[in-house]
C-alpha cells in the first residue's frame, strides 16, 4: 500500500467533536475493520499509534495534521475545517431547534424512501454503504440515519426563522432580481428533432386539459420533468440570474400573473410555462422555502453565519486556536481579536 492510498482511506475518516456547552475539545477515533492488522492500539513517545507502515509508525498527531492539510478536489479549505464545521453545526441545529411533531413525521418519511433506495439500488450490502455514506457527515452510521433527516428539518426551521426575521434580506432580491414563481410542463423532444406524432398528440392533449382543469394537476399527470412534476410542476422561485436555458427564460419573463405561455422550445423539448405569481407577499406567504432557498443562493455564507451567531449564544468555545481562525474563515465570519 503507497502513502498516496493511505491519504485517500484517511480522508474517509472522521473525528467526533467533544461538546461542552458546544465545543471544546477535539478526539480522534478510527473503525477500519478490514485492516484491523495494521492498526494498533500501541503507543510510541507517549503518543497513540494509529497505524505501522513499513515499521514506520503513524501518530494520531500526524493523523491530526494530515487531515488539516488535505482539501477536497472542489475547495481550498482543508478537509478537517469542512468536517469541524460539519460537526459544529449538527450541534448547533440540535441545541437551537425543538423538533416538532410535522418535523419528525417528514423526517421518518424521508428515512423510510431513502432506505428503499438503497436497498434497491445496493443490495444485500445496503447497510454498509449507508454507514459510509453517514460517516462521511459525522454521524456514527445507520443507527443515526433518521437523525441525520431530523437534523435537515431542524436545519431549514433556523434557517426559515432567520430569514422571517431578516425580511430585507429578501427585499434586495427582489427589487434587484425580477423574482417570480414559475411551474413547467415538459414534453421531451430530442435536440434538433422533429416533434413526432406521439408526442404531438400528448402536447395538443395537454392544451385541451388546460381549457378546464388545474395547470399543477396536469403537470404532476403529463409532465416529463420527473422532479418538477411531484410539485405540480413548480420550479419554485427563479430570479433573473438563474440558471435556466436562455429561451425558457426569455420567454418567462414575458408573462404576467397566472399567464401561460404557448409551447417553447428548448434543448429539453416543449414547455408550457406558468408563473404562479410575481407579487412578494405572497412569496413570502406562500413559498417560504424557496424564499430561503433563493436568500440562500444570494447569501452562500448566510447559514454559516447564522451557525455561527447562534453557536456563540450557545457559549461555544473552540480550544484550538488555529482551527477556529480557520473555522472563521471558512464560514465567512471576521477573525475577532483575541
Amino acid at each position: 500500500m503507497n502513502i498516496e492510498t493511505i491519504k485517500d482511506i484517511l480522508k474517509k475518516f472522521w473525528f467526533v467533536i467533544l461538546v461542552g456547552t458546544i465545543l471544546v475539545a477535539f478526539a480522534i477515533y478510527f473503525a477500519w475493520d478490514t485492516n484491523k492488522d495494521t492498526i494498533g492500539a500501541k503507543s510510541a513517545d507517549g503518543k497513540d499509534v494509529i497505524f505501522s507502515l513499513a515499521n514506520k509508525n503513524y501518530t494520531a498527531d500526524e493523523y491530526y495534521d494530515e487531515l488539516f492539510s488535505i482539501t477536497g478536489s472542489d475547495s481550498e479549505t482543508p478537509s478537517g475545517v469542512i468536517l469541524a464545521y460539519t460537526m459544529l453545526e449538527r450541534e448547533v441545529v440540535s441545541q437551537s431547534v425543538k423538533a416538532t411533531d410535522e418535523m419528525k413525521k417528514t423526517a421518518e418519511e424521508n428515512f423510510e424512501a431513502a432506505e428503499a433506495s438503497f436497498k434497491s439500488t445496493q443490495g444485500k450490502n445496503y447497510e454498509s454503504y449507508m454507514d459510509t455514506e453517514l460517516q462521511k457527515l459525522g454521524y456514527s452510521g445507520v443507527e443515526d440515519f433518521e437523525d441525520y433527516f431530523l437534523d435537515i428539518e431542524k436545519a431549514k426551521k433556523m434557517m426559515n426563522d432567520y430569514v422571517k426575521d431578516n425580511p430585507e434580506l429578501f427585499d434586495k432580491i427582489y427589487e434587484e432580481k425580477s423574482p417570480r414563481v414559475i411551474s413547467h410542463i415538459l414534453v421531451k423532444v430530442e435536440k434538433d428533432k422533429d416533434v413526432t406524432a406521439e408526442q404531438q398528440a400528448k402536447m395538443d392533449k395537454i392544451d385541451e386539459l388546460l381549457k378546464d382543469e388545474d395547470f399543477g394537476k396536469i403537470a404532476k399527470e403529463y409532465s416529463e420533468d420527473t422532479n418538477s412534476a411531484v410539485n405540480n410542476g413548480s420550479l419554485g422561485i427563479q430570479t433573473s440570474d438563474s440558471s435556466l436555458v436562455s429561451e425558457f427564460k426569455d420567454a418567462a419573463w414575458k408573462l404576467k400573473d397566472g399567464e401561460v405561455s404557448g409551447w417553447v422550445r428548448t434543448e429539453h423539448g416543449y414547455h408550457k410555462i406558468k408563473i404562479d405569481t410575481t407579487k412578494k407577499d405572497k412569496m413570502l406567504k406562500d413559498y417560504t422555502d424557496a424564499v430561503v432557498t433563493a436568500v440562500q443562493e444570494a447569501n452562500p455564507n448566510l447559514r454559516k453565519k447564522v451557525v455561527w451567531e447562534k453557536a456563540e449564544k450557545l457559549s461555544v468555545e473552540i480550544k484550538d486556536k488555529d482551527l477556529k481562525a480557520q473555522l472563521l474563515t471558512y464560514m465567512g465570519v471576521e477573525t475577532e481579536k483575541e
